[in-house]
């Protein structure tokens, strides 16, 4: 398990990575605060963050690099079950919730 910086909603906003032979899994806290909004439009912000442009820095690395690598995420606002992953759509992205 590693330490991941995701800086812009608040000082020592972290996240954690784990990696198996098989899968990469990433756990985060508030890189979304809006699923149905932001994986759509990630530029979209929200008030709660720090330091807006940077949060949204953040969350578009994470999710490229998510969905690229086919990373699973689990996320504090991401609805039940709470662990998924990005898949692109386009110019955006959208969340695929693990079948449960």
């Amino acid at each position: 398990m590693k330490a991941v910086a995701l800086p812009g909603h608040a000082p020592g906003h972290t996240g954690y990575a784990f990696h198996t032979d098989e899968d990469h899994f990433l756990f985060f806290g508030d890189i979304v605060h809006v699923p149905a909004l932001q994986f759509g439009n990630p530029t979209f912000s929200w008030g709660y963050d720090d330091d807006q442009p940077t949060a949204r820095a953040t969350r578009l690395k994470v999710f490229h690099d998510a969905a690229e690598a086919g990373t699973w995420i689990a996320g504090a606002h991401l609805g039940w079950p709470g662990i998924g992953r990005v898949v692109r759509k386009g110019e955006a992205y959208g969340y695929e919730p693990v079948a449960g």
